[in-house]
């Protein structure tokens, strides 16, 4: 035993733990408190900042690692796991994460906050990152003697600026750039502090006596700039900013601040932009700039300043940019809160641009505004303004297909078919089964019930990802109207809307019959004539009345839900999984809770058999929505 006691040796880690923390100890200043926290916390120690012999109630975490690598130039190196970067993302309080090295007893310090801002991107699934840090990341006792005065909870969360330049031009430049970025985000940032985890990197050389290179690193991208003619030099010896006239040599480069800092104050950002923003479309610009900047925009609820920005471009005649705004708004704007915004983008870009044809990109894409709100007077203005500036859209399929949604919603149908078929000969070499939908839709609205369910079996027919359920209905339906005659009949509209009032206030069956004669697309008249079925007990013909009408007005959820019940009722499996799957793309999972609450609610149901069936229409929506999703993956 006591042989085996002699040969036991301490890992090598465990060593390396407790020099760490006895080195750590004499650069931390004496009078601070260090308190070690348990090993499963996740953390070493918190530090609480002490002035002398007063609190300054400033507190902050710290954790340790030590490492026996070898260390050359300075530089060190640690593989830092992404659970670890996410959790100290999530952590309010600063978090100082410091290497030790046993080899030449130096510590590297770096606050990990916004790691994950810097390193993890959305779309990668690296598990461990690398982390280098360099003489710059060097700390020591003077360190920390010189926090206990600039600490501040937001310390970590600043971006460093920091400066290589071979040249005195360019050292000049940056110190008169500095005084922008302070100007507009001096809390945001720190000089010269590579302890920071976000850092903007200039670089300065000059190509010749008379002209500066920049290069600019940032958000893990590297920007060229313009090289800068600096044979007027003038502007590098001001003693003051002025900004409301930036010189020109500035203007790239506060565009490029203003995007890599427009996360920390998008208003100022947003601000400098319209400073800077010239009519010379070589200017240097990345789209990106606009899109992220809008983004952000849009999260702040930023009106007025999008809305000025908007102005500023169209002013500059800088349309290529106002379409990276108007993209913005359309793909981010979810709330809709710029949607006027967008409009109005787009009708003062009209009002001010020469070139025709671009007036009819702007008009055609003010019409698509107009008519995804239902607007579809100003819809159809907007189409025929584009097609008359660019003539070139009548060549155009989905001009056509869009107008025509126009004229249907407007309940045009003869001309919305023409123009349905008009796209589809456009466009008849590529697959758009949608189309065939679309096409037998107007024909059923004209009475047309026959043709209407011929174009409905070629959608059918087609492979496609478009859901099928309501379309087989309609075909149903349609064949039920040539059953009894009622394809291409005359509509007596006004007729059928007096007979269906008398029919309801008389409850005359026979009326409600001859009302449908009359006009067989009068969806109140097949409403009340699927009650009185009901009530009689003729409940295969209230089901066909119920889901007629439920074709004819597809808004009515009444309808969708009694032919659904009847269907259920009857055990017509297949027709109730075409009702139910058509009312889940409809309405949304909201459906279960509208039949559900219905059920509930009926006196003539017992609660154990009514909960049965609720627990087969929850489930009927989950398979649905597996559907869907292995669909959409496909």
């Amino acid at each position: 035993m006591g042989a085996s006691l002699n040969t036991m040796q301490r890992p090598r880690q465990h060593i390396i733990e407790t020099e760490s923390k006895k080195h750590l100890t004499s650069i931390i200043p004496n009078h601070w408190v260090l308190r070690e926290l348990a090993p499963d916390y996740g953390l070493d120690f918190m530090v609480e900042i002490f002035n002398g012999e007063n609190s300054t109630g400033s507190i902050f975490y710290l954790q340790l690692k030590g490492s026996d690598q070898k260390i050359e130039n300075n530089v060190t190196s640690y593989q830092l796991k992404r659970e670890h970067i996410e959790y100290y993302n999530s952590i309010p309080s600063p978090v100082l994460f410091v290497i030790y090295s046993t080899r030449t007893n130096q510590f590297w310090g770096l606050w990990t906050n916004l790691l994950k801002d810097v390193l993890i991107e959305d779309d990668t699934e690296q598990k461990t990152f690398k982390l280098n840090l360099d003489k710059g990341h060097l700390i020591d006792k003077s360190f920390f003697i010189e926090l206990e005065s600039s600490f501040n909870i937001d310390l970590p969360k600043k971006v460093n600026v920091s400066v290589i330049s071979t040249t005195d031009k360019g050292q000049l430049y940056h110190q008169q750039l500095v005084k922008w970025i302070q100007y507009y985000y001096g809390e945001h940032i720190e000089l010269e502090n590579s302890l920071l985890p976000s850092t903007i990197k200039f670089q300065y050389t000059e190509e010749t006596e008379n002209f500066l290179s920049v290069l600019v690193v940032g958000s893990k991208k590297i920007f060229t700039l313009n090289p800068l003619d600096i044979t007027d030099d003038t502007f590098l010896y001001l003693p003051l900013i002025d900004i409301n006239h930036s010189p020109t040599q500035f203007k790239e480069a506060l565009i490029l601040i203003s995007f890599l800092l427009h996360k920390y104050n998008i208003g100022n950002s947003i601000e400098l932009l319209i400073k800077n923003i010239t009519d010379d479309k070589a200017q240097f610009f990345y789209p990106i700039f606009i899109i992220e900047m809008i983004k952000q925009a849009i999260k702040s609820n930023s009106v007025v300043e999008v809305e000025s920005l908007s102005k500023t471009i169209i002013e500059k005649n800088r349309i290529d940019l106002l379409q990276f705004i108007n993209f913005s708004i359309l793909t981010f704007d979810k709330e809709s809160k710029f949607t006027n915004l967008y409009r109005t983008n787009l009708i003062d870009a009209i009002e001010n641009v020469k070139d025709r044809s671009l007036i009819g990109t702007l008009s055609y894409n003010l019409a698509n505004s107009y008519r995804s709100k239902h607007q579809l007077y100003l819809a159809s203005k907007y189409y025929q303004k584009a097609r008359k500036n660019e003539n070139d859209y009548l060549n155009r399929s989905y001009w056509w297909s869009e107008y025509a949604g126009v004229l249907f919603l407007s309940s045009h149908y003869a001309c919305a078919e023409k123009f349905y078929k008009k796209s589809h000969n456009l466009n008849s070499e590529e697959k758009f089964p949608l189309i065939h939908s679309l096409i037998g839709d107007t024909l059923f609205f004209q009475g047309k019930f026959s043709d209407a369910k011929i174009e409905f079996e070629k959608f059918i027919n087609v492979d496609s990802n478009f859901p099928r359920e309501e379309i087989f209905l309609k075909i149903i339906v349609c064949q039920n109207f040539v059953s009894a005659e009622l394809h291409n009949t005359t509509f007596e509209i006004a007729k059928s809307t007096e007979l269906a009032e008398q029919a309801f206030a008389d409850k005359n069956l026979e009326k409600l019959a001859e009302a449908i004669q009359a006009y067989p697309l009068n969806g109140l008249a097949w409403f009340n004539y699927g009650v009185f079925l009901n009530k009689k007990d003729h409940f295969e013909c209230a089901f066909m009345a119920f889901l007629t009408t439920a074709c004819i007005q597809d808004w009515d959820k009444e309808a969708w839900k009694n032919c659904l019940l009847i269907a259920f009722n009857l055990q017509k499996k297949e027709d109730f999984i075409l009702i139910y799957y058509a009312m889940l793309e409809k309405f949304g999972v909201e459906s279960v809770n509208y039949i559900s609450e219905h059920l509930l609610k009926d006196p003539n149901l017992d609660k154990e058999g009514t909960l049965k069936v609720i627990e087969i229409f929850s489930s009927l929506a989950k398979t649905k929505q597996e559907r869907d999703a292995k669909k959409a993956s496909t």
